[in-house]
């Protein structure tokens, strides 16, 4: 036993001097790993707590070193490279087929859920056109039934029982529950490795794979005594992970994972290591959020935290607004959308410059999710909601005319962690025949009062043009159609984040003129004020909306106040807060 152990610490030491020989590891590394050898040299050590634990020891010094060392960034970075951005290409020029197989794959592994039998869908030899006209396209208040079967019965929608659901808050009151599966999880992981893939190709000299990764995701919501939890699906992917890529991590999980918002923050800054190289992962508005809380509490910290910040990953929420505060320190960064539903696309164009407006993403043809389109047009949605006659088309449909058109469409889904014809509520339009495409905004968040079809994605742009003119950081706002009078005008909000200088009826003027330079529909309606008056814009304070937010117990990581909103409540409410 005694020579065992002499050998496997013998072992060790002759693996951490060979790898140092190479110049791996910094000289703070190499003093880590010096002391852990010394702390642990005396023999004694190893025989209280047996030949296994001393060499799972041994094991767990070994690879940490080897995750935050350059090594590792050459391997991992090759291994992109190498494996994983051929695949990309592949799947771009091979998706039709694919799309055909995910589907097909996805209704035999539910052949025998009560879902499938409910459909006539156990004994399934059909294919797509079978499949689209017996399986209505439903929102989620329609397929929340199956979901809250779900919850309690085994094989409902997925074969076994479903134990994890993600928490999406969603633009309004309401809470949905998505159902996630192991293998949508690892669908994920894989859409995640294809970004960095992506990433590592545009920047192959880049060493963000040596840095630390901070991601701020929200926590674990309910958990259940049957093991069930409802979480934020950030967090689910974090648990995920497995303790190899947890040692990545600049947090320990009890600090991710903390619901309390506020003490997070503090235990986030108060951790903060500002001199180690880091990739920041997040909602856009949260890393916005959390970059200038520590720029307010420790301003020569943030100074450093910043020179050191690599890449910052952005999900879900449009960075248009965020990207001069990006570009003007230099800091890389990619968005992603990695959302309850699934991972469904990222961009594969990395920095774009203010000038580009929002860069194009990638639509996602092989993780798990079997993808439909139905044209976004006045004739097929009423309120939001598709008409029942409105056409719907696979992916195999979308035509060269449709894209040089820029046709918008409305995306339904179906994965492979149960949801069926799914109305994911996104509006975009492709701008290339490698399923590139622009989000243009939402089904029911496309204000179109007098058929001006003003979406988000054009206010973004129109704030993006403000904030290069006059040098601020407008972001948030949100916006009602007010129909109470005619001729109507829309009714604005926008937090005042301004210098003295510029004035308010300069900023609401220069709005409505970058409105009209992207959207004609728009312009044609505000032509002589006679449909469309000048807008009124309301500036309220910074800080407002996340008052809001506050006020009304939705300050999680998907909570957010509607862009682009049917109801005046909202503006009233945020009215109100300034008085």
């Amino acid at each position: 036993m005694h020579r065992r152990l002499i050998a496997i610490r013998s072992f060790f030491k002759k693996a951490y001097k060979r790898i140092f020989r190479r110049g791996a590891f910094s000289s703070q590394q190499k003093k880590i790993v010096a002391a852990i050898i010394q702390k642990y040299q005396n023999i004694n050590y190893e025989e209280n707590v047996g030949a296994e634990d001393a060499m799972a020891y041994y094991t767990r010094g070994l690879v940490s070193m080897l995750l935050e060392s350059k090594t590792f960034n050459f391997m991992f970075c090759s291994y992109l490279k190498t494996f994983v951005y051929p695949n990309i290409l592949r799947n771009i020029k091979q998706a039709h087929v694919i799309q055909k197989n995910i589907l097909q794959d996805i209704l035999n592994e539910v052949r025998h859920t009560e879902f499938a039998k409910f459909y006539g869908l156990q004994t399934w030899e059909h294919g797509y056109p079978e499949f689209a006209s017996i399986v209505p396209i439903v929102s989620y208040e329609e397929f929340k039934p199956w979901i809250e079967k779900a919850k309690t019965e085994k094989d409902i929608i997925r074969p076994g029982k479903i134990t994890k659901f993600s928490a999406s808050a969603g633009t309004t009151s309401r809470k949905k529950h998505i159902p996630v599966s192991d293998e949508a999880l690892e669908s994920t992981s894989k859409a995640g490795l294809d970004m960095l893939a992506t990433y590592v190709m545009k920047h192959p000299s880049t060493q963000i794979f040596s840095s630390y990764a901070w991601p701020l995701i929200g926590t674990i919501q309910e958990e259940f005594a049957d093991g069930s939890i409802v979480s934020d699906v950030s967090a689910l992917l974090v648990l995920d992970r497995s303790n190899l890529l947890q040692k990545k991590y600049k947090y320990d999980m009890e600090v991710l994972l903390e619901p309390n918002r506020y003490k997070k923050r503090d235990l986030f800054i108060q951790k903060l290591r500002p001199k180690e190289k880091t990739i920041m992962m997040g909602v856009t508005s949260r890393v916005d959020e959390m970059l200038h809380y520590l720029q307010t509490k420790d301003p020569k910290k943030f100074q450093t935290f910043i020179k050191n910040l690599d890449l910052v990953i952005w999900w879900w929420v449009s960075a248009k607004p965020y990207v001069k505060y990006f570009n003007e320190r230099g800091i890389d960064h990619i968005g992603a959308y990695n959302a309850s539903e699934g991972y469904l696309w990222y961009q594969d164009i990395v920095n774009y410059a203010n000038d580009q407006a929002q860069a194009p993403y990638q639509l996602l043809v092989n993780h798990g999710i079997f993808y439909e389109f139905i044209p976004f047009t006045s004739e097929n949605f009423i309120d939001g909601t598709p008409a029942p006659e409105a056409p719907v088309k696979p992916l195999r449909e979308i035509t060269p005319e449709d894209i040089s058109s820029g046709m918008k469409f409305a995306l339904v889904i179906t994965t492979n962690a149960g949801l069926f014809r799914y109305l994911l509520g996104d509006v975009i339009s492709f701008v290339d025949k490698d399923y590139r495409f622009h989000i243009v905004g939402r089904t029911k968040q496309c204000i179109n009062i007098k058929w001006e079809e003003l979406m988000e994605d054009h206010v973004n742009f129109a704030l993006q043009k403000i904030n290069q003119k006059y040098h601020t950081e407008f972001k948030n706002y949100t916006i009602w159609p007010d129909s109470a009078e005619e001729p109507t005008r829309h009714e604005r909000i926008l937090e005042w984040v301004c210098p003295d200088h510029v004035y308010q009826e300069h900023i609401t003027k220069d709005i409505d003129i970058y409105l009209k330079e992207v959207n004609a529909d728009y312009e044609a309606k505000r032509s002589h004020d006679m449909l469309l008056q000048l807008p009124i814009i309301h500036f309220v304070p910074e800080g407002t909306f996340h008052t809001w937010l506050k006020t009304h117990n939705k300050l999680g990581g998907q909570a957010k106040i509607p862009k682009l909103s049917p109801e005046k409540i909202i503006i009233d409410e945020l009215l109100q807060m300034t008085l």
